[in-house]
Order: structure tokens, then C-alpha cells, then sequence
């Protein structure tokens, strides 16, 4: 089994998608950690604010069976990957995978927007506080407290998650 961590996503009816992926997710995965939920700004100033979070568990998947399995996810409530209009119903993506550091596919694990994107660290932060990023060696919890968080501003969303057993 490997320790996995997930950033979620959703600017299109976001907290129905956010509750549906996560109960799916519960279903496929088990017991999930689950950060709180913030809004921000969508990178691309034209399209809606996004609702983030991040959820950790673990699987016996691959990677790579991982993340078609999250495309999957994806699909089920009808993401479009190429709209115009900058709505996303769900993103899932995988940002660790245990220990492991390459790519997968077209992805490069641990994500490098981990550093960089105040709404994947965040929410990782909470769930992986004393955990060591790779390259800086520093923990999770060290680099939220040293973020610029003026220039990438959150705001904490309340959200209720009904865990399912």
C-alpha cells in the first residue's frame, strides 16, 4: 500500500462536484483525509473562482492505474477537458505518490506546482504538514508558513463532507 495525495478542483457547480468526487473517491479508496476547502481567483482572471482542496489515502494501484482510474472519476461527471469558458466540473490530480519522484505519463510526481500554487499547498499542508517535499527538504507545514501568502490569496470555505462507510 502507498500513501497517496490528491488535489481537487471545481469553478462549475463546485461544491455538488467537490461532495460527488469525494464520495466517489471514498467508494473506489476507503477512508480519506480531507483538508479544508478554500476559494481563490482562477488563474485565468475570465473564468469563475475555484473551490480546492486536498485529500490524502492509500491504494495498491500503480501510478499510472491511478491516474486513469482519476480521469475515470473525471469523465463520470463530465469534465471537459478543452472548454472554452473556463468551467471545470472536477479536476483530480495527483500531486505524491509515496516516495516517489519521476513522471507518469505526462505528469511529474511530486507536482511541481506544489511550490508554486498557494491552493495545492495549502490544503497539502494540513494533511501532510510534517511531511519532507523532495527538493527542499523542507516539510509541507515550513513551506505554507514561508509562502507569499499576500500574493496568493485564500479564503476558507466551509464544507461539509458526510463520510460514507
Amino acid at each position: 500500500m502507498v500513501r497517496v495525495y490528491l488535489a481537487i478542483a471545481s469553478n462549475f457547480q463546485a461544491e455538488a462536484n467537490i461532495v460527488t468526487a469525494i464520495h466517489q473517491l471514498q467508494a473506489l479508496f476507503g477512508e480519506l483525509l480531507i483538508s479544508t476547502t478554500y476559494q481563490n481567483q482562477a488563474l485565468n482572471q475570465q473564468a469563475l473562482p475555484y473551490l480546492n482542496l486536498a485529500v490524502s489515502f492509500t491504494t495498491n494501484l500503480s501510478a499510472a492505474a491511478l491516474i486513469l482510474e482519476l480521469k475515470a472519476v473525471e469523465d463520470m461527471q463530465f469534465r471537459l477537458r478543452e472548454d472554452s469558458r473556463g468551467q471545470v466540473s472536477i479536476d483530480l490530480d495527483l500531486i505524491l505518490y509515496g516516495d516517489f519522484q519521476g513522471r507518469v505519463g505526462d505528469r511529474e510526481i511530486p507536482s511541481p506546482d506544489i511550490l508554486v500554487q498557494s491552493f495545492i499547498l495549502a490544503p497539502l499542508s494540513e494533511i501532510a504538514a510534517d511531511k519532507l517535499d523532495k527538493n527542499s527538504g523542507q516539510s509541507y507545514a515550513a513551506l505554507w508558513n514561508a509562502f507569499d501568502q499576500a500574493q496568493h490569496p485564500l479564503e476558507k470555505v466551509s464544507m461539509r463532507f458526510v463520510v460514507q462507510r
